[in-house]
């Protein structure tokens, strides 16, 4: 007689089950599928884009941007310009927004392919730390996630004559997926192109955990070297703890704090920049001033120190909001006059009164 067993749920499911699941999870996951998708047949006609001449390529990266302002995406974005600058045209920054990414990808193929040469790209550097030049002195350069063409600026051999390693997001370990596979595109074609820019003389660290972390570590500690961090690097998940707050349009977000612990751990300083384009399209760098590594172990000052870095970053992104690759919110305002962010106090009241209004209604949702 064959002895019964209880069979333990989700495992040995037959194959109709299995199946079955799958179906219940696409409706969720096939929207992000589609515009991945969609995105990836985007950069790939771009990579084509980018053998045209120069005026020609960037023309069809603000044509495939026009397109997808016509389309929802477009529409959110323009009411996110909208509420989050109110003084200003809302289409004209929501389509700049759109089309920085595409600009951005045949910016770096270009640099990748021979196109463009970096050496002949003049670069105005503002507010620039005499920290940077100083002879054998080590340093951290802090980064946002602004326009990649900018960056090229701060990668061209001799703007940081120092020998650099420069941190890149990690490749998804799903690649073939669609949003693996835009990344892939997207963090092969930064990480070439910073090695054209820099004329090879550059190492790429994936920034991938403690590891990657203690490498850094181990780089600064050797005279006149460099290395180059995101800071404004979202946090989702995890058993990292990130640090909450404002930031730019957004209410509230969770950063990871690497670089405040690469500058305490490493006891080199920071320094943080913006590359962006100027309106003529020229190269340009705006610095903050120097930001000293707290000490060894003083880990209450990671946050402090991330705060710096991201107060001079939100103010860069309200002054060229359609240079932020990343999304700028819009539960906040700028403030042209006084070139900060604020709390949109009517948005606040509007959404106050709603949930007071939902917090009236029945739970059962019968009348009464």
């Amino acid at each position: 007689m064959r002895k019964a067993y209880r069979q333990e749920p989700g495992r040995g499911q037959a194959g109709p089950d299995k199946f079955v699941a799958l179906l219940q999870r696409l409706p969720r996951r096939l929207p992000a599928h589609v515009s991945d998708l969609l995105r990836v047949d985007a950069l790939m006609a771009l990579g084509l884009a980018a053998y045209l001449p120069r005026r020609w390529a960037f023309g069809v990266a603000d044509a495939i941007g026009a397109l997808y302002l016509l389309s929802p995406v477009g529409a959110r974005t323009r009411a996110a310009m909208a509420a989050a600058f109110p003084e200003r045209d809302a289409k004209r920054a929501a389509h700049e927004w759109i089309t920085r990414t595409g600009r951005d990808y045949v910016a770096m193929r270009r640099l990748i392919m021979g196109r463009d040469d970096a050496a002949k790209m003049p670069v105005r550097s503002h507010n620039e730390p005499a920290l940077l030049r100083e002879p054998g002195q080590s340093l951290i350069i802090a980064l946002g996630h602004f326009s990649r063409e900018a960056n090229i600026g701060l990668y061209k051999s001799g703007v940081v004559p120092k020998q650099l390693a420069a941190t890149i997001a990690p490749i998804e370990p799903h690649r073939w997926r669609p949003r693996g596979l835009r990344i892939k595109l997207q963090v092969t074609a930064i990480m070439k192109g910073i090695k054209v820019a820099r004329g090879g003389d550059v190492e790429v660290v994936p920034f991938d955990g403690p590891g990657a972390l203690m490498r850094l570590v181990k780089h600064l500690r050797r005279p006149d070297t460099a290395v180059t961090i995101s800071t404004d690097a979202i946090v989702e998940g995890g058993r990292e703890r990130g640090h909450d707050r404002a930031f730019a349009g957004h209410r509230r977000l969770s950063f990871a704090q690497g670089t405040a612990r690469l500058a305490r751990l490493s006891q080199r300083p920071i320094l943080a920049c913006v590359p962006y384009l100027d309106e003529d399209g020229g190269l340009a760098i705006e610095w903050a001033d120097p930001i000293a590594a707290p000490a060894r172990d003083d880990e209450t000052a990671d946050a402090r120190v991330t705060d710096e870095v991201l107060d001079f970053f939100e103010r860069a992104i309200g002054k060229r909001p359609g240079q932020y690759v990343l999304s700028v919110g819009h539960a906040r305002q700028w403030n042209e006059n006084s070139q900060s962010w604020s709390a949109d106090q009517n948005r606040e009241i509007r959404e106050l009164t709603s949930a007071r209004t939902r917090s009236a209604a029945p739970m059962d949702g019968v009348p009464r």
